[in-house]
């Protein structure tokens, strides 16, 4: 059963009827999405629900990203401007999963309620899992993770998150554009040994450096790499002493400058979230945001507003959660 912080107003923005799961909820302004379909992750039957959030409360789907006979999942948005909201997915066919991921972009320059059409990235980027991108010296960087055949031989697709792992290696690196996002170039990868490092978040630091966090599914903390060079090279992939259960994190600047990380410092699995802030290297100040000894909490995501509170929304697979961070927290 799901604990919340008494100082902290928690509520439930969606639930999953008439859905049978959702997973990996985005919130950018009012607008709200989250993927579901089939009977979990991965389906040929996922898609993307979109929802708009009123100011009244009330939360209401409008809109659906879709691909018939492939599984769509969207994992970033991304507002470089007012009303104007990027969304990256990718969509994945059953018996391959993230070994095999065709990118998509889709723009909104309405705020959301209306889309362009879903084009690729240029010079045949793809097979991507895409994280949510930063503006650093007017650059846009978006971290990414992607699969490299590791030389095992399995055959045996049952449980296909097995044979991903089993067969594949996964990286990191991030995608540069200095055009405000209508080309991209790549990274250089993020030198690692350890064999399977993913959905990975970038911040930059007082000091000038950026840096990665990267989930890793073998060791229950997780990895850092740093650039100098405004993300065109990584330093090698370490071990941080932040423990986590093998879950995506959230990466924030804070409006003073400081680093908001929100996460899952609990082993073995996703049953506390915090809110820990620091430089991104040590960490002053931890919150406890919620505890649940049945469910995991999925997936935070959210944003500072413009009084600097921050908006932040997370799902234990069933329903999204909402909650507001004051800014007093961040004084």
């Amino acid at each position: 059963m799901a604990e919340f912080n008494p100082e902290l107003k928690v509520e439930k923005l969606i639930n999953c009827a008439p859905e049978h799961f959702l997973r990996e909820a985005l919130i950018c302004g009012d607008i709200l999405t989250y993927t579901t379909g089939g009977q979990g992750e991965p389906h040929p039957l996922n898609y993307t629900q979109l929802a708009k959030i009123f100011p009244d409360g009330q939360v209401k789907r409008y809109a659906k990203f879709i691909h018939p006979g492939a599984g769509i999942f969207t994992t970033a948005l991304f507002s470089p401007r007012e009303n104007e909201i990027h969304a990256f997915f990718q969509f994945h066919h059953d018996n391959e999963w993230m070994t095999r991921l065709e990118n998509r972009r889709t723009v909104s320059f309405d705020g959301g309620m209306t889309w362009s059409a879903p084009e690729a990235f240029n010079n045949g980027i793809n097979n991507y899992w895409t994280g949510t991108p930063v503006i650093c010296n007017k650059r846009w960087l978006i971290p990414v993770a992607f699969s490299e055949k590791s030389g095992n031989v399995s055959n045996d697709k049952s449980d296909i998150i097995k044979w991903a792992k089993t067969n594949f290696n996964f990286r990191c690196r991030v995608m540069l554009s200095d055009d405000d996002g209508r080309t991209f170039k790549e990274s250089a990868a993020v030198p690692a040994q350890e064999p399977h490092l993913n959905e990975c978040r970038i911040i930059d630091l007082a000091d000038g450096r950026i840096m990665m966090l990267m989930r890793s599914w073998d060791s229950l903390v997780l990895f850092r790499s740093f650039s100098n060079d405004n993300g065109m090279t990584w330093s090698e992939a370490e071990a941080t002493d932040i423990p986590n259960p093998s879950a995506k994190i959230l990466l924030l600047k804070a409006p003073d400058g400081r680093i908001a990380l929100v996460h899952n410092p609990s082993i073995p699995r996703r049953s506390r979230l915090e809110l820990w802030l620091g430089d991104g290297i040590n960490w002053s100040k931890k919150l406890l945001i919620a505890a649940d000894n049945k469910r995991n909490l999925n997936y935070p995501d959210g944003y500072f507003d413009g009084d600097g509170n921050l908006q932040l929304i997370w799902e234990d697979a069933r329903s999204v959660f909402s909650t507001v961070i004051s800014n007093k927290f961040f004084q």
